[in-house]
């Protein structure tokens, strides 16, 4: 019996071990051993190598390592048979609703603005904002999560689904035809759209000019969901004022990218709400013990939806 973990990009040394003493008796492979991970039948994928799918001939389940699936769901050669499953961390949920809130904040303190001037020696008081308008796009658990602490501490918040959601204590509205009139009544836009075929390059310019020349426009969503050429040119016209971005594109962001150095810009590595690897070690041996038993798996994903 073998967990595999295809994943490309960190030390697993923490990973395999959590496994291990959870399953003493499962082998664990590590990518780049694709020998060992022939074997598995239960793989945990993230930032794969292309066309390795050929070469693990017996996997029945596919476990994305974050809450992101468009990374497989986008493989081409993912099979068609396998599973699709993801890990959840309930805790991410707090994590990024006090990410965002500190965005809100610090823009309406201006602390980005003093710190800017800091670099430059200057002693210079601003004026706060009292900026009130959230729109947040994308309300599932974390979007609802988001969108819930913000209400409770005093913002104005609407949210915006594709689909109806469940009723909140804030307003949702629906649809693309209603996305113009949320995004023009926002001073903040806060973007927690996952990555799907719906959502490719949803933020374009035709979105940035609906929104208010002095609005602030965060995306701790996926990268794909924004035209960056767009939002740079949104950001020269000023048709919006900032932008602060968790996730990019292409992740790391290209040394040549433009967004590095825009004055306009806030950058963060993809760090809005982290997952606790405990609990990764957790859904991970739960899954693979429900596989085994012919059980249920837990946070699985419809590929046609994406999520």
């Amino acid at each position: 019996m073998t967990i595999g973990l295809l994943i490309t990009d960190r030390s697993l040394d923490e990973l395999v071990q959590g496994i291990k003493n959870e399953l003493p008796e499962v082998d664990v492979a590590v990518w780049p051993d694709t020998k060992q991970l022939a074997k598995a039948t239960f793989v945990v994928a993230w930032r794969q190598p292309e066309d390795i799918w050929q070469q693990l001939p017996h996997v029945e389940v596919v476990c994305s390592l974050g809450a992101g699936v468009d990374g497989l769901i986008n493989d081409v050669n993912l099979p068609k048979s396998a599973s699709l499953i993801r890990i959840v961390d309930k805790n991410l949920s707090g994590q990024m609703a006090d990410f965002v809130q500190s965005i809100l904040l610090m823009k309406n303190i201006r602390l980005d603005k003093y710190i800017n001037q800091q670099h430059q020696s200057k002693w210079q008081p601003q004026e706060r904002h009292d900026y009130k308008n959230v729109a947040i796009l994308g309300v599932g658990q974390i979007g609802q999560a988001v969108g819930q602490k913000l209400h409770d501490n005093g913002f104005n918040v609407t949210g915006w689904n594709r689909n109806s959601k469940p009723e909140l204590s804030f307003n949702v509205r629906t649809g693309m035809k209603a996305l113009p009139d949320v995004l023009a009544g926002a001073d903040f836009i806060v973007s927690i759209l996952p990555a799907t075929n719906a959502t490719q390059h949803l933020i374009n310019k035709q979105l940035f000019k609906c929104m208010a020349s002095h609005a602030c426009f965060i995306n701790v969503g996926r990268g794909s969901t924004v035209n960056e050429d767009d939002l740079l040119l949104a950001l020269d016209n000023h048709e919006i004022a900032s932008a602060v971005l968790d996730v990019v594109q292409l992740e790391p962001l290209p040394t040549h990218s433009p967004l590095w150095s825009h004055p306009q810009v806030i950058l963060t590595p993809h760090i809005a709400a982290i997952t606790d690897q405990k609990q990764v070690v957790r859904q991970i041996v739960d899954n693979y013990l429900a596989h085994n038993n012919q059980q249920p798996l837990s946070n699985t994903i419809d590929r046609k939806l994406g999520y």
